[in-house]
């Protein structure tokens, strides 16, 4: 039973508009890996008329180590047909990213944030000297609207380069000083 239902959901993938991949993406958010419930929208939206039960079943399948989680490469591993990414989340281009960052950061300046101490304060919603991932995302919701999901969950990724799930000033600098010459160029 369990096979049929991945079947179908495989198959729906394999048909749908939008790549797996930016599906999976979309509906983790920054987190990188889905909940049930978002596990179960993202199915839901492909294959409409799955039972709770048939939900209940490819989600016990999938969640092996039984964390409550699914990063893509279990995902991909039963679902996403011809995944050639070795269960590796997408990720944007160096200059993709480098040009997001730029406009980014001139818009910030534009809008009177010099330093990035500052543009850090901007970040931190809870005033608490920490930037977190969730801070961020939701920042970047607000300053830069036009920005898809996939875009600014890599944003906020990458930002957090040494992924302990906050945003440091130093890691800000690094990110926007690296972007200026790629910005500059596009």
């Amino acid at each position: 039973r369990g096979e049929r239902l991945f079947a179908r959901v495989r198959s729906a993938l394999g048909r749908s508009a939008t790549p797996a991949q930016e599906l999976f993406v979309a509906s983790a958010g920054v987190r990188s890996a889905l909940t049930r419930s978002e596990f179960e929208r993202l199915v839901r939206g492909v294959v409409l008329d799955l039972t709770p039960e048939g939900l209940e079943l490819m989600w016990q399948l999938l969640d092996k180590n039984s964390e409550g989680l699914l990063v893509y490469a279990e995902f991909a591993r039963t679902l996403v047909p011809g995944d050639a990414s070795g269960g590796r989340a997408p990720t944007m281009s160096d200059e993709h990213f480098g040009i997001l960052v730029g406009r980014l950061l001139r818009q910030l300046r534009a809008a009177g944030y010099q330093t990035y101490e500052q543009v850090l304060q901007r970040f931190d919603h809870d005033q608490n000297g920490k930037v977190t991932r969730s801070e961020l995302d939701l920042s970047l919701a607000f300053d830069a609207p036009n920005l898809s999901r996939f875009e600014r969950a890599q944003v906020v990724a990458r930002l957090d380069a040494d992924n302990d799930g906050a945003i440091t000033v130093a890691e800000l600098r690094a990110a926007f000083e690296a972007s200026e010459a790629t910005y500059a160029a596009a």
